[in-house]
């Protein structure tokens, strides 16, 4: 009941370990049953992911009062909460961080009378005025 899943480690070997364990429980006549399985699943998880157990379970409660998650398919819910984190996550990571990430030049402002190079005098991508939607000319946003 309180066993822990090791920090950074695979959440999908932990929670296969812990089916072992219950299966192995059940061996020697050792029963657990849902509502305490659903607690040592919880209680074992990284707080992330105990949290959004815990909120799958009590939706189903919401949903139905005398059921619950079997705790098959909780692990299963689990299991791809975890993998959507870790893949959004490893996305992330991925890219340099904002502080080094040049502009976007769909995000750059221009300013009429000003330079059109981006940060850094990098004129490949300089930003383009825009176009007035009233008249057509580029240089200033509407006629005043």
């Amino acid at each position: 009941m309180e066993l822990k899943c090791p920090n950074k480690g695979d959440v999908h070997e932990w929670l296969d370990s812990l089916c072992v364990c219950r299966e192995e429980l059940a061996q020697v006549g050792v029963g657990i049953d849902e509502k305490d399985y659903h607690s040592t699943i919880i209680l074992s998880l990284p707080i992330y992911l105990a949290s959004f157990a815990s909120s799958q379970l009590a939706a189903a409660r919401l949903y139905s009062p005398t059921k619950s998650i079997d705790p098959d398919n909780l692990i299963s819910l689990i299991s791809e909460e975890y993998e959507r984190q870790r893949n959004s996550h490893s996305r992330r990571s991925g890219f340099p961080s904002s502080k080094t990430q040049e502009p976007d030049e769909a995000m750059a402002v221009y300013t009429p009378g000003s330079s059109n190079k981006l940060k850094g005098g990098n004129t490949s991508r300089a930003c383009k005025p825009p176009v007035c939607w009233n008249c057509g000319e580029t240089g200033h946003i509407r006629p005043k």
